[in-house]
């Protein structure tokens, strides 16, 4: 029999979500939030539905190595090997300078801008989860 396992983060601080049995919820050991698992696999249908409507090429370029480099990133997280997941990080910057060099963020289509907005926002929730990226370019 076939096995699917889905690693989720947490949608307040990022950190890996848990599945407790006695609850039947995906509890956050770092923050203490709790969540219906069809809470969070709502969550997540979203951001890939608008992955699904990027329109650019370097749009669809990052949203394609952001999702090829998550699984990887959530693994050294969850091993601790910060230093590690902040050097795999690193390989996202040509697509991100790509991105801000050829797509317009708050294009004048709703739709289009919100795509937009959830790509950067999901960069961010991967970039920021061990440390603030801002701050270290200081």
């Amino acid at each position: 029999m076939a096995e699917n396992t889905t690693n989720y983060q947490c949608p307040a601080c990022t950190g890996p979500l848990r599945f407790d049995s006695a609850s039947g919820k995906l509890c956050c050991d770092y923050c203490g939030s709790t969540y219906d698992v069809a809470q969070v696999e709502a969550l997540y249908g979203e951001k890939q539905a608008r992955a699904d409507k990027a329109a650019e090429a370097a749009e669809k370029a990052l949203f394609a190595e952001l999702a090829a480099l998550e699984p990887k990133v959530q693994a050294l997280f969850a091993e601790g090997r910060y230093e590690e997941m902040l050097v795999s990080l690193a390989a996202l910057r040509a697509p991100v300078d790509a991105f801000f060099e050829a797509v317009m963020v708050n294009a004048e289509d709703a739709a289009l801008r919100a795509n937009r907005q959830a790509l950067l926002g999901r960069l961010y929730d991967v970039m920021n989860r061990v440390a603030d990226i801002a701050r270290l370019a200081q």
